[in-house]
């Protein structure tokens, strides 16, 4: 362990490949890329944008007052580091084995060290080095490095952007229900460009993806091995969510990978100016607590209309859903570093307040708010009562979060333009839904039918 900012393969007893795709995964609170292996993704492989999800109707055997009535699931859309590669006579490089990996928190920048085989055992080097940006929350750079193995003639490589085929049918409930409706459409194609909207039908949710070759193309490019090395560059991009537009063409505005390398530099040097901790005497921990202050800084939304998902933008897990946990137990880590990014999770309560006003009308309240148990959208996503609407709790870890955050920063403007009707709010649903009972002689305010602390 010679370097506590950087996360290497041999750090990691479990080497399987889901596991590795998520720890090794990068996001920047936009949009996240599970770290799948390019030459064969499996049914995990693809991005994640947070805020981008899919409904349905919720099913029940019997339906009652206060249950969630659609599902909302994360979708998991085209894999931007899938790529294909063949010899210059068609044989197809169809296995590739991960040799190293290593994941530098200081800059954001994972490289990764293949080998890829054809079926016939002819070999070739990969090292793909990939980057996304921070501030210009909508970029992604990839380097593909190919050198000789048992094979050193010419390649061709070509770069794909297609919804994965793949679906995971596992029954685990951690994981994300199968969205297999997704509409796709080309909007730009020439050789050096491809551009492709989706859409999802129920949640009327539409964004863009784009690749670019920054030299070269994305079909069939012809590297030549033997006199060394040669590397086939590309940027992606992923536009901001919106409803359903007439999408355009995205402009790379002749970026490069450095651009890309330079935007994310900047803003880990202002986080870890921030945030860096060392424990003296253990340095295993030292590196643990900076991956986990990494993926954090990763994975939280920053626009004010969306949060930061179970399982961050690693992957789908628990269909990508916001949870309490943002404010008891993530948010203060913002508070007290990147108070900015704290005020714009907050602003996802405050911006989705009508729908918790709504939830409480529906529960029979005629004043104040009930947030969420589960959710993306800001409503109700929990298809079982007990463990979803009836906790009742989630009103008073909100108002916990408000009053740490202006504890901590004194922001008045915010606390009179947001969080105070926040508070307020929380605090007339719990006083109107709430009810006092004499226990011992003395009358104790309390909830009937609320989610007991073992969940």
């Amino acid at each position: 362990m010679e370097n506590l900012s950087r996360l290497d393969l041999s750090d990691l007893k479990n080497h399987s490949e889901p596991y590795l795709d998520t720890i090794f995964s990068q996001a920047n609170g936009h949009f996240g890329v599970r770290a799948s292996n390019p030459l064969t993704p499996d049914a995990t492989s693809g991005t994640l944008v947070n805020g981008f999800y899919e409904t349905n109707p919720i099913t029940y055997g019997e339906s009652a007052v206060g249950y969630a009535k659609n599902h909302q699931t994360i979708a998991n859309l085209p894999d931007l580091r899938v790529i294909k590669v063949k010899t210059a006579g068609e044989k197809i490089f169809t296995r590739s084995n991960l040799i190293d990996s290593s994941l530098d928190f200081d800059t954001g920048v994972l490289n990764q060290t293949y080998q890829l085989s054809t079926d016939d055992n002819l070999t070739v080097k990969l090292v793909l080095t990939t980057i996304i940006a921070q501030k210009d929350q909508n970029l992604f750079g990839l380097n593909y490095e190919f050198s000789a193995g048992s094979y050193d003639g010419a390649i061709k490589v070509s770069k794909p952007l297609h919804l994965n085929i793949n679906l995971d049918n596992s029954n685990d409930p951690r994981k994300a229900r199968q969205i297999n409706d997704l509409q796709t459409q080309l909007i730009h194609h020439t050789d050096c460009q491809k551009d492709i909207s989706i859409r999802a039908q129920h949640s009327k949710l539409s964004l863009t993806m784009a690749l670019e070759a920054v030299q070269g193309s994305l079909q069939d490019w012809e590297l030549n091995l033997s006199n060394g090395p040669a590397v086939a560059s590309y940027l992606a991009k992923v536009s901001n969510v919106t409803g359903f537009t007439n999408q355009s063409q995205m402009l790379f505005d002749h970026q490069t990978f450095q651009f890309v390398l330079n935007d994310a530099k900047e803003y880990w040097q202002e986080v870890w100016n921030n945030s860096r901790i060392s424990i003296d005497g253990d340095a295993e921990l030292t590196q643990a607590i900076r991956y986990n202050i990494f993926q954090l800084n990763q994975s939280a939304g920053r626009n004010g209309r969306t949060n930061i998902a179970a399982k961050g933008l690693s992957g789908t897990g628990y269909e990508g859903h916001y949870f309490w946990d943002t404010e008891m137990y993530l948010l203060p880590y913002f508070t007290y570093t990147n108070p900015k990014v704290a005020e714009k999770l907050l602003d996802f309560r405050y911006n989705t307040l009508d729908m918790a006003r709504k939830q409480a009308r529906t529960l029979g309240v005629s004043k104040g708010a009930l947030f969420p148990w589960r959710t993306i959208n800001g409503e109700e996503a929990s298809a079982y009562y007990p463990a979803g609407t009836a906790q009742y709790h989630i009103d008073g870890d909100i108002a916990y979060a408000v009053n740490r955050y202006y504890e901590a920063t004194c922001n008045t403007k915010w606390l009179v333009d947001k969080g105070y009707e926040l508070i307020l709010e929380t605090a007339r649903f719990w006083a109107e839904f709430g009810h006092y009972r004499e226990v011992d002689g003395h009358q104790r305010f309390e909830f009937f039918g609320v989610t007991g602390p073992n969940e």
